[in-house]
């Protein structure tokens, strides 16, 4: 299941509307994906999910959309010093001690 299914089987389910909104650079840029960040924090969005490029470069980002009350969440790369409220991602050293 992908996350445009799970939006609207989640959204059903709360009869609420769950909205996606795609922010993938072609390539993969840091600067770009701060700015998407700051974007959509300023354009009302209810949460951020973001896999970083470059953690030192999007920690303010974060930081800011935090402060403006979207709460963001990374997944698979992390920005540890940033205020995202969760990670999701594998423990590498858990997978590769198997």
């Amino acid at each position: 299941m992908g996350a445009n299914d799970a939006a609207k089987e989640i959204g059903a389910q709360y009869k609420v509307t769950i909205k996606i909104d795609w922010r993938t650079p072609n390539e993969e840029d840091a600067q770009k994906q701060a700015e998407a960040i700051e974007q959509l924090a300023v354009g009302g969005a209810d949460g951020i999910a973001v896999s970083c490029s470059d953690a030192n470069k999007l920690t303010d980002a974060i930081n800011s959309a935090v402060n403006s009350g979207v709460p963001v969440a990374t997944f698979d790369s992390d920005a540890p010093a940033s205020k995202r409220f969760v990670t999701f991602g594998v423990d590498d050293i858990k997978c590769a001690s198997k």
